[in-house]
């Protein structure tokens, strides 16, 4: 499936360009190396760490999968414990 083998890859300009690619068009030199940029500057934490639960917004993890079963199942999304 090729959306597994593009979230396979780590996020930045290889997986831009997988996307890229997939849809037939060419990843120029310049968006590869803003894409690097904005990783480099924006990557996760960098901007501080936000914690969240279900429970903050009234949800159980229970309820979020029963939710989303079909997607879970389709996709193969791992449950976590």
């Amino acid at each position: 499936m090729v959306m597994r083998r593009v979230c396979g890859l780590p996020a930045g300009a290889d997986r831009l360009e997988r996307i890229y690619g997939f849809l037939g068009l060419e990843l120029r030199p310049a968006m590869r190396e803003a894409v690097t940029r904005w990783i480099a500057v924006n990557r996760s934490g960098a901007h501080g760490v936000h914690r969240y639960t279900a429970e903050q917004f009234g949800l159980t993890a229970g309820g979020i999968r029963d939710e989303y079963d079909v997607y879970i199942k389709r996709f193969g999304v791992p449950i976590g414990a």
